[in-house]
């Protein structure tokens, strides 16, 4: 199932195109949802959601690699389950909905932590949680408690042109390995976390480097 988006050149043209005005997240209701089932042009307004999705989706996950993949990767999965027709426009719009919801609240999810994560702690936590040995033997706040901790070592070791210096580098990835070993994270998860918290500290290094070298 292909979707017809030739000659829609951005968001506002695909909306006027699928003939519904542009959606809002944060109040995805059931009448609005109907319009959008109702649409003479479903696969327009299924890929008018799909691309306001991603569009906050960017926004909110700029500095969390981990969660902005797992968000593409879903919406990957689900348009080529719609494509390959094992979803009608309905299921995928509904899922899409519900999509739209977490999308949404996303940038709330480090306040569920005691104290809260602010965005690079989350960053980082995304990071070292992803090994789920590591989520079993250590718990959701020992390692909100990494997180914290490598957010502290990390950013005052950042420079601007750390990602260009090895040297650096390889010292920076000795700082994130010390609080790992440290808090008792699983040895053989450690390569992985800490190549995923380089690269959230890739995101990061531009606005720690400046707030640290003034």
């Amino acid at each position: 199932m292909s979707l017809p988006l030739e000659g829609v050149e951005n968001l506002s043209d695909l909306y006027e195109a699928a003939g519904i005005e542009r959606p809002d997240l944060s109040h995805l209701d059931e009448a609005y949802l109907e319009r959008l089932r109702a649409s003479k042009t479903p696969n327009l307004a299924i890929e008018a959601l799909r691309r306001a999705i991603e569009q906050t989706m960017r926004q909110v996950t700029r500095h969390n690699l981990v969660r902005q993949r797992s968000f593409s990767d879903r919406i990957v999965e689900l348009m080529n389950a719609y494509r390959n027709q094992h979803l009608s426009a309905a299921e995928i719009l509904a899922k899409l909905a519900e999509m739209a919801q977490e999308v949404n609240t996303e940038g709330d999810r480090g306040r569920h932590f005691t104290p809260p994560l602010s965005a690079d702690e989350l960053a980082f936590y995304d990071a070292v949680a992803q090994n789920a040995s590591a989520v079993e033997e250590l718990g959701d706040d020992k390692l909100a408690e990494i997180a914290r901790d490598l957010v502290v070592q990390v950013r005052k070791s950042v420079t601007t042109d750390w990602t260009k210096r090895e040297d650096v580098r390889a010292r920076i990835r000795t700082i994130i390995r010390r609080p790992l070993a440290r808090h008792g994270y699983p040895p053989d998860a450690a390569r992985e976390a800490i190549d995923l918290v380089i690269a959230e500290t890739e995101t990061f290094a531009e606005d720690w480097a400046s707030s640290t070298e003034h």
